[in-house]
């Protein structure tokens, strides 16, 4: 297989769970005091694990399920573009922290 057949492959396995967290983006977005039930979609170590999972093409994926998502949902579109901006963001913030030094016990 080469390269693009990986990607798409990629894209078609993980585009449920895509918009299934962007959905859960969207109705945090829309009721913050809700209580959330689960795990927050929100939240940074999701997201960062959700990114983990889908591999170092997830931003090919996201961008698979959300041209998904407008053509199956033309109305929902605003869900796609908060999720896309909590993944840069996210994606900014871990690349901008100092890491930790490996220093081993004396």
């Amino acid at each position: 297989m080469n390269k693009v057949s990986d990607i798409i492959t990629a894209s078609v396995r993980h585009e449920s769970e895509i918009s299934a967290l962007v959905d859960g983006v969207d109705v945090r977005k829309r009721q913050p005091q809700k209580a959330v039930q689960g795990e927050d979609p929100t939240a940074r170590d999701v997201l960062g694990m959700s990114i983990r999972k889908w591999g170092p093409t997830w931003r090919s994926q996201v961008m698979y399920a959300m041209l998904v998502d407008m053509v199956e949902h033309p109305d929902s579109f605003e869900g796609m573009v908060s999720l896309s901006f909590v993944l840069t963001q996210t994606v900014t913030d871990t690349a901008t922290q100092p890491q930790a030094a490996n220093t081993a016990p004396s």
